[in-house]
């Protein structure tokens, strides 16, 4: 037995679902609107609807968590607020988030709104989790992936609520890291449109597609690990689902709470969810460590039924099955022939267990002997279903009292568990006859019909000398009800422009874009059928918003960068070329090799760096190799570019000692700058104090895909909230010989060195004395000396924005050296023009390589590492040993020509990536020759590639 409570969510995609999920027992569930979720072909809610829903689920007890766990375009975000606000005057109970965007919106606009952050965020460990509730979650749904002693250890650690999937369909890349149905049809899962191509075939068989996960018997091991809300997947399943599964987990999790669990219980009821809906049978996910061809069924993507029989005879119209369990009359079986087609029987009888059923069969004479027989529909189940929880409307229990005194008046009272009502009657007289029983009273009053409420105690103070009228009794009761329906649903009311106002901007909530299709941005479905997908037809063409910034003319002389300007005049480069930055990803000795060599031949040709125009970066992968060949190749490349260490993809909890030999400061300081794939290495290097004055680059998989996204990254890493204060501070001043030290708080003096580096955001300042011969601070151009009074403000550098602070006149220290941010590879050209990542971080854009479609924490064979689907795509995995993750990678190139040829002239983008793979010395070579000489000399090797240019070709994603 355990004092422990936990919360059992069920999926909604429909009012059918939403009304199953409440008679079965649930205590919150989530759903969307027709906007910004993540299941767009559920039939989901419009506004009035949802504002329904939420006030009846509350009448009920029941809470509602609302999607909004896609990304946003600029064209989208701007119309969230208007969105929202119904909702939130509804009193809705939280929202799910993905897009950091939209986090920061909702945070700031409404502040006293839950925020749980989407297992989309791919949270890993128990880093994310605490950056997360700094920042103002209040739940973390964390990676299916993560086993079950990884999600005790961040509940251990963070004192946060943790919401984890036990029940339903099982995606086969990490959520939220994903982009093959983006890049093979234009259907992004991370825009909740999800084609599933994981449920089509590869090599011949249906290699990725999960089974679904059941994790009824491991029910008290999640509860005893501290998980606080049990999460159901199936929004586009129907009613009969919800109602099956959500019954079974609020039974199982109320046993164990008990103390009455029982494993044959749960092994029926298993048996019973298997008869809704399975596919090829259950797998018990991740939670104990499993990575096994076990958890996928290659023969059949749909529900596959359970099976009762094998064929002892067949012919003549006929087949016998030999049954190994009941079946009733109507059910619906299925039975695979010797073509390959599969055929569906339904039994005009009922058989038991060990009997002979005998059915009419087409196409007999195709049946062999032995084939197992699978029951697909249940019809008895269902029936059950229907009786116990469809039509059985959830009751809510209330204490009534009743109070009847000579000369008083009739008083009756209606106590929740939320709110309580009161109402009066006309004065009880004395009865002329006999007075009115407490029985009688107690049997008049206790018949609530159907309103929705019963009477768990009724307590009577009666006189027993007062003539009553029953009639007087129901009205007051009803009276009752509907006063105590009005209190607890103005409880839960919100209004806008109280709390929700002091958070919002005017620009934020202002001219919401009505040019935004509802179909562009409504959520994807988990259970749609692939075929329903593929004849889909339409796409999106959401205008995009161009976000100017402030003085664009002054750009290049006001960049905080402390390396290439992101916009420099023409003039100042010799024939017009612009100083550029090319960085190269590597993840390979034999690739480290011959780009070394390619850069030996560079050098020994004079142009390795183009007359100094053009810089070099080689981002290495972590966990590509070891610390010693990392720190090898370190030294290799340093006579020829800057070096970045690259993080891995993915950080689990359970890799911490991994993490910590590669976060060393000793070994840090070995690497120019660093590249975050993900929030979890995010949130451990801003957490561990560790970006101080290093270059940042975010990944394309952080997806800063609008300006609020943008904002959020660059507020958190170029300004870090940790602010010095100049309200008590006397004097900060310059003096030669001593250094700066950012970061410092309530430091009386802030001396700068002659010759220090200048702090990256502090511009227009007019009061920072230097002694001379100190280096100018970028953005004052022939200043010799500048001085700092008392009380200056800092300068964010961003539209010269006040920094933003909790304490009044304190002043942010730079988090980083540098920002730089790789642009959204599902974004168009357009679109990427319209984000916004301020003058204070530069934009870096991949040009060329073979993009990582999928990162699996499945198994994969070096046999089955090249892939064919049916439309003869090819893919390839990368086999990642060390952290245990793997990569599917798509086979065609990505090049973007138009960009490589016309990188060296044009200002449009002065920072690209080249993600190298296994090309030669020459081809390398060939390849930087392509860049520099604008064009002219096209690599042999790239003609024989299959080459895409992904959506920056403007091809809209949905």
């Amino acid at each position: 037995m355990t004092n422990k409570t936990v919360e059992i969510l069920a999926p909604c995609g429909s009012l059918e679902s939403f009304n199953a999920a409440v008679n079965a027992g649930a205590d919150a569930c989530y759903l969307a609107g027709t906007r910004f979720g993540a299941r767009a072909y559920a039939k989901n809610f419009d506004t009035s609807e949802l504002c329904r829903v939420i006030d009846k689920a509350h009448l009920k007890g029941v809470k509602v968590y609302m999607t909004v766990n896609t990304l946003f375009k600029n064209a989208e975000i701007c119309a969230l607020i208007e969105y929202l606000n119904p909702f939130y005057e509804c009193g809705l109970d939280a929202v799910i988030v993905q897009d950091m965007g939209v986090f920061k919106l909702v945070r700031e606009t409404f502040p006293d709104l839950p925020v749980h952050a989407s297992t989309q965020m791919n949270i890993c460990s128990s880093e994310a989790a605490a950056w997360l509730k700094e920042l103002g979650a209040t739940r973390v749904i964390p990676a299916r992936e993560l086993t079950l002693k990884e999600i005790a250890d961040i509940k251990r650690k963070v004192d946060i609520e943790i919401e984890t999937f036990v029940h339903g369909a099982m995606c086969y890349s990490y959520s939220g890291r994903c982009l093959l149905s983006s890049m093979i049809g234009d259907r992004s899962g991370n825009r909740g449109r999800c084609a599933q191509p994981c449920r089509k075939k590869y090599n011949g068989s249906y290699s990725m597609s999960m089974k679904d996960m059941c994790t009824l018997m491991d029910v008290p091991m999640l509860i005893d690990a501290g998980v606080d809300s049990l999460k159901i997947e199936g929004r586009m399943k129907g009613e009969y689902y919800t109602a099956a599964v959500v019954s079974a987990y609020k039974e199982i999790a109320n046993d164990h709470i008990s103390g009455s669990f029982s494993e044959k219980k749960c092994e029926r009821l298993i048996r019973n969810l298997a008869d809704i809906f399975n596919r090829g049978g259950f797998s018990g996910g991740y939670l104990y460590g499993n990575q096994n061809e076990e958890m996928i069924d290659s023969e059949a993507p749909g529900h596959k039924g359970v099976e009762i029989g094998n064929v002892s005879s067949a012919g003549r119209g006929k087949v016998l099955i030999r049954l190994s369990d009941a079946v009733n009359k109507k059910d619906v079986l299925t039975l695979k022939l010797k073509d390959g087609i599969v055929i569906e029987l339904t039994s005009d009888k009922a058989a038991r267990r060990g009997e002979t059923l005998v059915l009419n069969a087409p196409k007999s004479n195709m049946i062999s002997i032995d084939a197992p027989v699978y029951r697909k529909i249940n019809d008895a189940l269902l029936n059950s279903i229907r009786e116990n929880v469809l039509e059985n409307e959830k009751l809510v229990p209330v204490r009534l009292e009743c109070d009847i005194m000579v000369g008083r008046p009739i008083t009756m009272r209606l106590i929740s568990d939320r709110a309580s009502a009161e109402a009066e009657g006309s004065i009880a007289e004395v009865a002329k006859s006999s007075a009115v029983s407490t029985e009688a009273i107690r049997s008049k009053i206790a018949a609530f019909g159907n309103t929705g409420y019963y009477p768990s105690e009724i307590v009577i103070n009666n006189d027993e000398k007062s003539f009553v009228s029953f009639s007087e009794l129901k009205n007051l009761r009803r009276k009752l009800i509907e006063e105590l329906e009005k209190n607890i649903l103005d409880g839960c009311r919100r209004h806008v422009g109280t709390d929700a106002a002091d958070g919002m901007s005017a620009d934020d909530v202002t001219d919401a874009a009505d040019d935004v299709s509802v179909d562009a941005v409504t959520d994807a479905a988990d259970d749609m059928s692939v075929e329903a997908v593929n004849d889909e037809t339409g796409g999106m063409n959401a205008e995009t918003v161009n976000v100017e910034t402030v003085n664009d003319e002054t750009d290049a002389v006001d960049s905080v960068n402390s390396g290439a300007s992101s916009s420099v005049d023409a003039s100042e480069c010799e024939d017009k070329k612009l100083h550029k930055e090319i960085f190269f990803g590597v993840e390979n000795m034999k690739t480290a090799g011959n780009l070394l060599k390619a850069f030996e031949a560079l050098k020994a040709g004079g142009n390795a760096s183009d007359e100094g125009m053009i810089s070099y970066n080689v981002c290495l992968d972590a966990d590509r190799f070891t610390v010693n060949e990392l720190c090898e190749l370190r030294e290799g490349f340093s006579s020829f570019s800057d070096v970045t260490l690259a993080f891995p993809y993915i950080h689990r909890e359970k890799d911490e000692e991994y993490f910590k030999a590669i976060t060393e400061e000793k070994f840090l300081k070995n690497f120019d700058s660093l590249y975050i794939r993900c929030i979890d290495d995010l949130a451990m290097l801003l957490g561990r104090k560790l970006l101080k004055d290093k270059t940042v680059i975010l990944a394309s998989s952080l997806y800063a895909y609008n300006d609020k996204a943008a904002d959020f990254f660059r507020e958190k890493l170029i300004y870090d909230n940790a602010a010095v204060s100049t309200a008590d501070t006397e004097a900060v001043s310059c003096e030669k010989d001593t250094e700066a030290v950012p970061g410092e708080e309530d430091t009386e003096a802030v001396l700068c060195e002659k010759d220090t580096e200048a702090v990256p955001g502090e511009k227009d300042t007019e009061a920072v004395s230097c002694e001379k011969d100190t280096e100018a601070v970028p953005g004052e151009k022939d200043t010799e000396a500048v001085s700092c009074e008392k009380d200056t403000e800092a300068v964010s550098g961003e539209n010269d924005r006040e920094a933003n602070s909790d304490k009044k006149g304190s002043v942010e220290i730079p988090s980083c050296r540098r920002l730089y941010f790789e642009q959204s590879h599902e974004l168009t050209s357009t679109e990427l023009a319209g984000v916004s990542y301020g003058r204070n971080a530069e934009k870096l854009l991949l040009c060329y390589g073979h993009e990582t479609l999928m990162i699996t924490d499945q198994p994969v064979e070096k046999s089955k590492a090249f892939l064919k689907d049916e439309r003869s795509g090819r893919y390839f995995y990368i086999i990642c040993d060390k952290l245990r993750y793997n990569r599917l990678m798509d086979n065609r190139l990505l090049l973007l020509k138009d960009s490589l040829e016309g990188f060296i002239y044009s200002d449009e983008n002065t920072v690209i990536k080249l993600d190298l793979l296994d090309e030669s010395s020459d081809d390398i070579s060939a390849l930087i020759g392509y860049i520099l000489s604008g064009g002219e000399k096209k690599p042999a090797y790239i003609e024989k590639c299959s080459i895409t240019e992904g959506h920056f070709d403007n091809r809209n994603i949905l």
